[in-house]
């Protein structure tokens, strides 16, 4: 059965990976069986009291923060049969992982995520957003698809360090571990030359874009390093994916904060790859272009101000939140073990025209 977790302020998410039981699951029993889709609070496994929330111990986490100002985590016990493991393997290649960019609430990059994880064969996840309707919205979605998915929720902002410690350190005392973490912080603030921003929203734009990730990449990796490599893949400790931009590569009129932020993201990105890569920990991003998600589409400046970017691109139209989580899922899966530090463009050939 799997675990994904969604963490966001306006949104997160977490998948976790597909193998065999680690000896850094709990030891304090099998995990807790709720019933299909419930949130319980109290003691988990060996009597551990988590407060907020709990999922069952036992549990091997993949964490994928995602949506816009959030994250997606995702968490996964091995339950399933060598064959049928293989199988589900082959199969999840090229989709493993989990992204955000949107609102959970509306359908954005993180949903996108979760609910990829969820057709992946997810059954347990953890949701997190800012937003109470935008939770309750995403765990029926995904109970749509995986009616017997065990589903917690905690409401949070990526972009305040002590909710992403508490939240993070509740995911490692539930399931042990992180294998695999999709990071997603975006907004894009208003068309404005920087003469003309006022720092407030340039502050914004920083704070959710480029910290809300850092601290989570942070609190992800602090975990990562406490944890053996994983059993099927032992050259690997953990996999992480940052969503980033293709406006963190090339740059376009009246956004600088959000080039920026989102530069700085894929630099980031880079930098801790190269950090990490000696304990077995990839690191990658995606770089969307313009995407069909609330934020891009919720109104008529918004869409006009995108117009140009659209007509530039060779495909000449929005990509949709699949899309992108199809690649996210790529970068965290067995399919790109060699890559790292790599800032894949999905983007319909905007950044080569």
């Amino acid at each position: 059965s799997a675990v994904c977790a969604f963490f966001a302020t306006a949104s997160h998410i977490v998948a976790r990976g597909y193998g065999a039981a680690s000896p850094l699951e709990s030891t304090g029993g099998p995990p807790q069986q709720f019933g299909a889709g419930e949130v319980r609070r109290g003691d988990v496994g060996g009597g551990r009291d988590l407060g907020e929330w709990t999922c069952g111990a036992g549990l091997r986490a993949a964490l994928p923060f995602g949506v816009e100002l959030g994250c997606l985590w995702s968490l996964r016990q091995n339950i399933i049969s060598a064959d049928q493991r293989r199988a589900m393997s082959r199969k999840r290649a090229s989709r493993l992982g989990l992204s955000t960019a949107g609102d959970l609430r509306c359908g954005g990059i993180g949903a996108a995520v979760a609910k990829r994880f969820a057709q992946s064969g997810c059954t347990r996840l953890a949701l997190t957003d800012i937003n109470a309707e935008s939770l309750a919205k995403t765990r029926s979605a995904l109970r749509e698809i995986r009616p017997e998915a065990q589903i917690c929720s905690m409401e949070g902002d990526i972009s305040n360090d002590s909710f992403v410690s508490s939240f993070a350190k509740h995911v490692s005392q539930t399931f042990g571990r992180v294998d695999y973490a999709v990071l997603s912080a975006g907004v894009l603030g208003a068309s404005l030359r920087s003469h003309e921003t006022p720092v407030a929203d340039f502050d914004r734009i920083t704070t959710i874009n480029y910290r809300g990730t850092w601290l989570s990449s942070r609190a992800i990796l602090s975990i990562m390093l406490e944890q053996e490599m994983l059993a099927e893949y032992p050259r690997q400790r953990g996999a992480i994916v940052n969503i980033a931009s293709q406006l963190g590569i090339v740059a376009r009129p009246a956004a600088a904060a959000y080039c920026a932020s989102k530069a700085a993201v894929i630099n980031m990105t880079r930098s801790d790859a190269i950090d990490y890569s000696k304990d077995g920990i990839r690191i990658n991003c995606v770089c969307p272009g313009v995407i069909e998600t609330p934020m891009t589409i919720g109104s008529e400046e918004v869409v006009h101000r995108l117009k140009p970017a659209i007509d530039i691109a060779p495909m000449q139209r929005m990509g949709t939140t699949e899309e992108v989580a199809d690649a996210v899922l790529f970068l965290c899966s067995t399919r790109a073990s060699f890559v790292q530090g790599h800032a894949l463009v999905v983007d319909g050939g905007y950044t080569i025209n």
